[in-house]
Formats: C-alpha cells, structure tokens, sequence
C-alpha cells in the first residue's frame, strides 16, 4: 500500500535555526539536477520541501504557515517539513504544531489506536523538532510499534491488518532508528531482512524508494539502479501513479536518491530567548498557565508558555499584524476574546511588537473586551536538581492571597535508571482567604514528564488551604529505565488563586 493513501499533503513569527541534515553511510550518486528543476516548480507540498533540503536546496517554508491541517499525519507531514527546512514547529505556524500534535495522543499511542502510521510518523515528527526518545510520548509510541510488529519482520497500516506493507515497515524502521534503536537491534534487524526480500520484487516506485531510504537508515548499502532508470526526460521519477500525486512520488525518490531518509532534518530544542518575564494566563474557567519565562515579545509569552503547560493556541495574521484568536477551548467572538496587560496596563501595540524589559509581568486572559485586567497571583518557586548516574520564604502577597514555602530548593540527588527520588516540602497559607495552589514546571524533560506531586502529575496537582492552614507536599521523580545520564535541573511554580 503505498505512503500517499498514509498522509495526506498537509500544511507568526519565523524563528531560523540550525538544522541538522541527516546523510546516509553511502551516497547515491544519481544527477538528480532535472528532478529538482521538476520539484522547485511544484513547491507548496511538505514532501517536496522534504526532498529539496535533501537535494541541498533551501526552499520556501511559507506556504506551511497557513496550510490546512485537520488530521494527526496533517500535523506530522508539516513538522516533518518545518524541520527539515530548519524552521522551528512551535512558533514557525499560526499555532504550536508540536502541542497540537500532542493533543490526539490517546491510550499511550498517537492519532487512531487502530492505526499504525499516524504513530510512525509521529515519531519521527517528535523527533525532527528536538523532542527527546525518552519523552513519555515518543517512548510510548515505540513501544505500540515494535507491539504491532508481524512475525516476518514486517508492519501494516493498521493494528488488525494482516499483510505485509513495505512501505509502512520502511517507516517504522526510520521511525525506532530515530528513537535512537540501533541497527544491530532484534527488532530493526528482523525488519531489515523483509525489507532486503521485497526491494528487488514487484515494487512500485513510491514503495521502492521508501524501502531504499529505511535501508540507508538501518546503515544498509541498497541499490538505487531500477530506481534510477524510471527518471524520464523531465525529472520525474514515477512509474504508475495519476499526474497529481507525481511531484509527491518525485519527492519520495529524491529523498532515496539522495542517500537520505527521514526525518530529513533536526531542530534542536533551544531555550526560549529574551528576558525573564512573569506571566500568567488565564481563560474563561480560571488559570491556564502562570510562572516565569524567557520572552522577547508579549506574544512570545503565549508560544513559549504552550511548551510547559501543554495548552493550544491560535495566531492570525491581520492587517494590524499578529492577533491571538484562542487558546484551548477559548476562541474570540463576538465581544470577547483575548486580551493582554503588561505591569497592570492595556500596552497601546499589538502583543507581536511589544518588547518586554526583566521583570515585566504580563497577563493573557479571555473575556469581553471592557473586563477588568486579572491580578497576577502570589507565586514561588522552587529550584529542581537531580543527577541521574550509570545502570520557603513569603513569595509574594495581595490584600487577601499569600504562601509561604518552607525551602527553596529541592535536591533529588544521585538516581540510577528505573529508580524513583523522593523529597517533601510545606507550604502555608499566609493571607485572610481560602487558596488553592497549582504548578507549572519547567527545565529539563525528566521534571517535566515525570515530575509528581501529592502522588499525581504536577500538572494535576490542587492543593486547597484554609486561612492559616498549612500542608506537606509530596514530591516523586520516577527515573524511566533508559533516561540518558547527567545533571538535570528544572524549577517548580507554585501559585495561588482564591479558592471557589
């Protein structure tokens, strides 16, 4: 079955970063000049972006800001692209695609749990926008692949498809190479040999060059010579595909031709730049996201928050220039919509152009547009350290909220693979009202996905406090078996609201 019936072509602020081409051990050494005059002129696809950077060309990613995107391998195809052409797939579009594409995971897996290539791609997705293989999501997408792998090395389309795919075991090869499994690895190899069994079969191009770029991957030398001949006189490398999916088969076997495999590039996960800005975000049912952030923009606020909270936003462009329609569930209409405050005021510029200073406090909240500007809640932080080694003073205070924690650092310590760090803080409700107190964390994956608080996720974390009242806290940090070595750190954002 081939790729093209698997993803369709999918598709404010450009970000340029350094992107890391992935080259094959060997090099094929088609004249693939004709094939990218071919692709230059059928441009706005995210496979032929794919192949161009491949070629070595630097194509025109724009198209990608506005594409249309409904499904998890609409999603998959444009980070795919985004980050081949270097652009990063958080804050490139008119919304965070790597947060969107986390919003169908579901039961460990990503998009339909009844297929497969939506977690192939996804995977590979994750991984070319500089999520790490030990990520909860990635690492539990691996496992419902390799789950799903058939007994002759081979994977389908579907979880209860029973033949044999070439082209979507090609995937999931590139997929489990880019989680880091290494070719010698029982799983990669058993695939290895089914692939070596079809290659030279009754292949159609498309599946021949999705093969011959899994081979490369696995660290393979196939051959590219039937691949090569079905180039004709204008580039096109196609052998019975209808004419618009021809710039999409081209792609495929440019990609092949030129040693590479997917994902064709890496952006690196970068730390927000700016200044250290307090924010906090707050919708139509109460806080979304509160804590402290690197941010060059009061927009910046809003995309660089999504990546610690997890939440969905939305960025059109107008004529006044970059307007913030939603956020999760809260999208503007009518008299109401998003709004923002910096230091307790309406700024007179759109959120794109303000440029925020150390120390401003800005505020996003949803309402009608003549709703009084929220309070910034009392907040406190707590610095997170842990090495993983070879197998709480008054914060802050309004009239009626205030909290005290009773230290400011939290250190988990040595801990090996697979073992869990424990600790416990206090925390007192300093003011004259009843508090609820939330999280956010930020800093390395590792307290970021695995972090629990009061035996559940940080990010489920709600503690009520009477006036007065005080309470320990729990903190657990699991270690996932094969999480990479080294000191990790991260910071813990405790804030409080008045409890309902």
């Amino acid at each position: 079955m081939s790729v093209r019936k698997m993803i369709g072509v999918a598709g404010v602020l450009a970000v340029f970063l350094l992107v890391i081409v992935l080259i094959g051990p060997f090099s094929a050494r088609a004249d693939l000049s004709s094939s990218v005059t071919y692709l230059q002129a059928h441009g706005s696809n995210p496979w032929v972006t794919m192949a161009l950077v491949a070629a070595g060309q630097t194509p025109d990613a724009t198209y990608l800001k506005t594409l249309s995107r409904t499904s998890a391998t609409d999603y998959e195809a444009s980070i795919l692209a985004l980050s081949a052409a270097g652009k990063n797939p958080r804050t490139y579009a008119s919304e965070d695609l790597i947060a969107k594409l986390k919003s169908f995971v579901q039961s460990n897996q990503i998009g339909d749990p009844k297929l497969l290539n939506d977690d192939f791609f996804g995977v590979l997705a994750f991984v070319s926008a500089g999520v790490s293989a030990s990520d909860a999501t990635v690492a539990d997408s691996v496992n419902f692949i390799i789950a799903h792998q058939q007994t002759d090395g081979s994977w389908s389309y579907a979880t209860d498809a029973a033949y044999s795919d070439p082209d979507m075991t090609a995937a999931a090869v590139m997929a489990l190479r880019s989680a880091g499994k290494s070719s010698s690895d029982p799983v990669i190899a058993k695939a290895v040999v089914y692939l070596k069994s079809v290659q030279n079969s009754t292949l159609n191009s498309s599946s021949e060059a999705w093969v011959v770029s899994a081979l490369y991957s696995a660290s393979e030398n196939p051959t590219t010579t039937h691949l090569q001949s079905l180039m004709d006189n204008e580039g096109k490398i196609t052998d019975s595909y209808s004419d618009s999916f021809v710039p999409t088969g081209t792609a495929y076997a440019v990609i092949a031709l030129s040693g590479k495999y997917y994902p064709v590039g890496i952006v690196p996960t970068q730390t927000p730049q700016g200044v250290l800005a307090k924010y906090l975000i707050q919708g139509s049912t109460g806080t979304i996201c509160t804590g402290n952030i690197q941010s060059v923009t009061a927009m910046d606020i809003v995309k660089n928050a999504s990546t610690v909270c997890g939440f969905t936003y939305h960025i059109k462009d107008t004529s006044f220039g970059a307007y913030l329609d939603a956020i999760g569930n809260d999208t503007a209409a009518g008299s109401s919509g998003w709004m923002y405050a910096v230091n307790g005021k309406a700024p007179s510029v759109g959120a794109g152009d303000y440029q925020l200073v150390a120390g401003d406090a800005v505020i996003w909240y949803f309402g009608p547009f003549d709703a009084p500007i929220p309070t910034m809640p009392a907040t406190s932080g707590i610095d997170l350290t842990a090495t993983i080694t070879p197998a709480g003073d008054v914060s802050g205070e309004t009239d009626s909220i205030g909290f005290e924690i009773d230290l400011k650092k939290i250190a988990f310590g040595s801990l090996k693979p697979g073992s869990v760090g424990t600790a416990q803080f206090t925390v007192r409700n300093t003011g004259s009202q009843p508090i609820q107190l939330l999280s956010s964390v930020t800093g390395d994956e590792i307290f970021r996905n695995y972090l629990q608080l009061a035996n559940a996720s940080w990010r489920q974390f709600a503690l009520l406090l009477g006036s007065g009242q005080n309470s320990t806290v729990q903190a657990r940090l699991p270690v996932p078996a094969s999480y990479p070595i080294g000191t990790k750190t991260g910071m813990i954002t405790l804030w409080a609201i008045l409890a309902q």
